[in-house]
């Protein structure tokens, strides 16, 4: 089996890197809609169909009518070799990506008012209780935490986390992140997709509040740094793209709806769509995406009332 097929979205990340040296690895993990490779310098990037959605990794493909990655005979271990810039070869398969589009993240900044943003919060929080908050770290937008053994492992740490972040204690965030990475089980476990929406939520949820992000950005690193070797390639590069501020496209897109967004309906229906990702992955980077907003708009009120109290 094998022939040409054709790229139609580029991840940005993945762009960036066909255009430097050869870029040549193995065949990673094969699932029915995502291929994910493995460069021989150890980074991984992804072939997926449309129904995942772009991701600054990965190439959205088209397989034949009908066909998925495991039908269509991807297997681990198969090499794969980059042909200049718009070709990628993986076994027998030769994908053309001279007209991929490019996808790349908005470059947001000015964000809603601090109250339609609690606004949007509690229309996350509404709907969660609504979903009965599925099995792993969901629950942890409860107004009380369920007694599930994840959820309260989690909340233990959750305040030392929050202090170390509100004092920039580097290494507290790294200590703490150290608990949650690889809490849970899945492919990509329940502490790993919290702490990826935690991030993706401090990145955007500060720059769009205005808010010094060089702080924060030092904090994320922090948690990139307590993952390494803590969990498998697919979790630990999920959680370094997050640390920047770059998720799968169905992520950002409520990332945005948070931040940016006016219309309640769709923030709905960005909450829905992630919601779907895996079996606990979509619930578990909402609860990191929210109570990260909750954090920031806490934290930033305190801030403005103390400012306010100087000049009285």
């Amino acid at each position: 089996m094998g022939g040409t097929l054709r790229g139609i979205s580029l991840g940005h990340a993945f762009r960036n890197r066909l255009r430097k040296d050869s870029l040549t690895g193995c065949v990673h993990s094969v699932f029915r809609s995502v291929c994910n490779l493995c460069t021989a310098e150890g980074e991984l990037y992804a072939l997926v169909l449309p129904e995942v959605g772009n991701s600054p990794n990965s190439v959205v493909v088209v397989l034949p009518p009908g066909g998925n990655f495991l039908s269509c005979g991807f297997v681990e271990k198969k090499q794969f070799m980059a042909i200049g810039s718009n070709t990628l070869v993986v076994d027998d398969w030769v994908f053309d990506l001279s007209e991929a589009g490019l996808w790349a993240v908005e470059d947001l900044h000015d964000g809603l008012s601090r109250g339609k943003m609690r606004e949007n919060f509690f229309i996350l929080k509404r709907q969660m209780a609504g979903k009965g908050y599925p099995e792993g770290l969901g629950g942890l937008l409860a107004d009380r935490n369920p007694d599930v053994y994840l959820v309260k492992a989690a909340a233990k740490v959750l305040p030392q986390l929050y202090e170390a972040i509100r004092s920039l204690d580097q290494v507290g965030v790294y200590r703490s992140a150290q608990s949650l990475v690889g809490l849970g089980p899945g492919l990509t476990p329940s502490g790993d997709d919290f702490l990826s929406g935690f991030m993706l939520s401090l990145f955007w949820g500060t720059r769009a509040l205005a808010i010094d992000m060089k702080g924060i950005l030092q904090c994320n690193q922090e948690i990139v740094r307590a993952a390494k070797g803590r969990t498998n390639l697919i979790s630990y590069t999920q959680l370094l793209y997050a640390a920047k501020g770059q998720g799968a496209e169905h992520i950002y897109r409520l990332i945005k709806a948070l931040y940016y967004g006016e219309n309640g309906e769709e923030l709905k229906e960005a909450i829905n769509q992630v919601l779907k990702l895996g079996s606990t992955s979509g619930s578990d980077v909402i609860a990191g995406i929210g109570l990260a907003m909750e954090f920031i708009l806490v934290e930033e009120t305190i801030y403005h009332e103390r400012s306010a109290q100087i000049w009285l």
